[in-house]
């Protein structure tokens, strides 16, 4: 959507000047274009607001739309990436503008209703200093949180959270990409765990006494799952049965695995995603890892150690099952610790699908799949089997407003 001239003319003229004076100053610019609804109106209108945490000597440009600023973003980190490291670059900061682009569009596609601003903030001085932000992409929302049930076939016992403002920040890049990754940093983004897991794993702390042994929970999950997790409304048993009830994996893989599943699901934290760094990891391609951010309360840092230790040992013990049955779980893994057990970091591609927004999902025909409304999101495949048209995992929400 485009302010339209007679809109443009319909500010008085002193703001109409202060509006290009504030363009070109130091100060952030905020220059609103508000959607409402499903109609793609704007309203209008100009502020003046202090630079947030960024300093002087970089211009800031509020855009038209989400899109318009992405595609600034990518234009301008694209030129640092190429005066820093030459071509070599280019690849690894066009997919990770990619990841990006697919997180926010999809967002802004579901969540009609809301307002959505963007603007971004680029370096202008020179020279750059090693580990300066040189570009800025800033997004506020309104309300000031979207949620992003992610779909159950892809075995996450979490769900995706933005709180506004979200940002990404190139990091200045390297001359040297060969023993150094192309660094993004990030704010306002993190992975929630459903809530039953950590009330279930207070439960059996309580009643069995901690440490707790993995062969016990299993056994006890067993025989109590329907009672504490009833799989109409539990997305972490819907999350288990859709992996345990598939035939292929019933009949090829041992119970030691769906022990060493539960446990980690059981000991599962939110995880808030503070740096990206993506590399050309050999015959792998294209991979990136993830540093973590403070732990997201009630999370403590000895929950997050143990969750640490988990994962670490099921990527190496569990890696043939995990990579044949649940590919898009097993690689958020090596986005978080891959590279601390000698294994490479997440598929890029991969995790741009993981998360892009769903165009078709809703529940099953029956069983408990009808009571799962991402049942259906999942790819469109020809009757020779081979997907004709790929989908994303997410479907996202504002509190407040109704779903996409």
């Amino acid at each position: 959507a485009q302010v339209s001239h007679s809109q443009w003319h319909s500010i008085p003229v002193p703001l109409n000047i202060q509006f290009l004076f504030l363009l070109f100053s130091n100060e952030r610019s905020s220059y609103l274009g508000a959607k409402q609804g499903n109609m793609g109106t704007i309203a209008s209108c100009c502020t003046s607001r202090e630079s947030e945490g960024y300093q002087r000597g970089h211009r800031a440009q509020r855009e038209e739309s989400l899109g318009a600023a992405l595609r600034h973003f990518r234009e301008a980190g694209r030129k640092f990436v190429d005066n820093a490291s030459g071509p070599a670059g280019l690849n690894r900061w066009e997919g990770a503008c990619d990841l990006i682009s697919a997180l926010l569009l999809g967002m802004e596609g579901h969540c009609t209703g809301g307002s959505i601003d963007a603007d971004v903030f680029t370096k202008k001085d020179s020279p750059v200093m090693p580990g300066e932000k040189v570009v800025t992409l800033t997004v506020e929302f309104d309300p000031k949180e979207a949620i992003a049930e992610i779909a159950t076939r892809s075995h996450m016992g979490c769900d995706i959270r933005l709180e506004s403002p979200v940002r990404f920040s190139l990091i200045a890049p390297p001359e040297d990409l060969e023993h150094e990754p192309l660094a993004v940093a990030c704010e306002g983004w993190h992975f929630h765990v459903v809530p039953e897991i950590r009330a279930m794993r207070w439960h059996l702390k309580q009643h069995m006494g901690d440490p707790l042994d993995p062969d016990r929970v299993y056994d006890w999950w067993i025989k109590n799952k329907d009672d504490f997790w009833p799989i109409n409304t539990s997305k972490a048993h819907k999350v288990l049965a859709a992996l345990f009830d598939g035939r292929a994996f019933q009949l090829t893989v041992p119970n030691s695995v769906k022990v060493s599943t539960l446990w980690s699901l059981l000991h599962a934290v939110s995880v808030r995603i503070q740096r990206l760094d993506f590399a050309e990891e050999a015959s792998f391609g294209l991979r990136v890892s993830a540093t973590r951010g403070p732990a997201v309360e009630p999370d403590t840092e000895e929950d997050v150690a143990k969750c640490d230790e988990i994962l670490q040992a099921m990527l190496v013990r569990d890696k043939q099952a995990g990579e044949i049955f649940a590919a898009s779980s097993f690689n958020f893994v090596r986005l978080m610790h891959g590279h601390a057990v000698g294994q490479p970091g997440g598929c890029v591609k991969k995790l741009t699908k993981l998360l892009s927004a769903a165009h078709t999902w809703g529940p099953g025909k029956d069983g408990w799949q009808q009571y799962d409304d991402t049942w259906l999101a999942t790819d469109q495949k020809d009757f020779t089997g081979r997907v004709s048209r790929e989908n994303g995992r997410l479907v996202w929400r504002m509190p407040n407003l109704s779903k996409p």
